[in-house]
């Protein structure tokens, strides 16, 4: 519903006007009105020409004026973009040799990362055995997050009562979720399964000379848990229907991660002492 907007017809649509309030301006912007500076956009005529090898990251509010341009300064969306922050690489890039279909100018550098990397992310899904020496960075496409912290109390009999007491016994703190592992270019693939590969034999025996022992890990999601002492108490995966398989390596291409853990207090644990990583807490 336009409220008191008129258009003047003219040939050129860069040079139709529109009436708002009783004052004729320019179909992409009028500074005095509030109606219409919620709406503000960018000329056609204004936009960037983009050509073959243009790498660089445009913010179009940056071309407008007023709270806009001001919004876009604040941002520096040059500096803050998933790419430039996050190492997003960009599929759609213009120019790029794509005669090679083995090769990928846009593979994730977390997903085709070896073991043993680390790189920043939204937020962070870290997997290392305790002490550090085969870290798995996956993508965080967390679901299902379910933490349960399990008190035991053991019930007791006094005679001449018919009502039990209970004394405590011992606590249980456990976290699951699902995450998803996706390969979104041939680059992936391999690296991809080679993480889930060493992830399942986390879940195995490490022998040596005394016998055999099991993996304590050092888990991190986000700034919740940060190198929490765990170990995985259930670990499934599912090979996805919804993504078809890759020819040449015989895999899917789609992998549901189901996983359990047992998280061990890096502290005591006791009434009212830190649970979370979490910054300010």
């Amino acid at each position: 519903m336009n409220r008191g907007v008129t258009h003047t017809s003219k040939e050129n649509p860069f040079e139709k006007l529109k009436n708002t309030d009783g004052q004729s301006h320019n179909i992409e912007l009028l500074d005095s009105s509030e109606l219409i500076k919620g709406y503000e956009t960018i000329a056609y005529g204004n936009m960037p020409d983009r050509v073959a090898g243009d790498t660089e990251v445009n913010d179009f509010r940056s071309l407008l004026i007023g709270n806009e341009s001001t919004r876009a300064d604040n941002a520096d969306y040059t500096s803050n973009s998933l790419q430039s922050r996050f190492g997003f690489k960009n599929p759609g890039a213009i120019g790029v040799d794509r005669t090679d279909y083995t090769t990928s100018h846009a593979a994730d550098p977390i997903q085709s990362g070896a073991i043993g990397g680390e790189s920043d992310d939204l937020v962070k899904l870290i997997f290392d055995i305790h002490g550090g020496g085969s870290k798995l960075q996956f993508r965080g496409a967390v679901s299902g997050i379910t933490e349960t912290f399990s008190p035991s109390w053991d019930g007791m009999k006094y005679n001449g009562r018919a009502d039990s007491a209970f004394m405590y016994k011992t606590f249980e703190r456990s976290l699951s979720f699902n995450f998803q592992v996706y390969p979104t270019s041939k680059a992936e693939l391999i690296p991809l399964y080679k993480k889930l590969e060493r992830l399942s034999t986390m879940t195995m025996p490490n022998y040596g000379s005394a016998g055999y022992e099991g993996i304590l890990l050092d888990f991190t999601l986000g700034k919740l848990w940060v190198s929490q002492l765990s170990f995985i108490d259930s670990l499934s995966y599912s090979f996805s229907d919804d993504v078809p398989w890759d020819i040449d390596e015989q895999a899917s291409m789609g992998i549901d991660v189901s996983i359990g853990l047992k998280l061990l207090m890096n502290e005591l644990p006791k009434y009212q002492s830190a649970v979370y990583n979490l910054d300010g807490m």
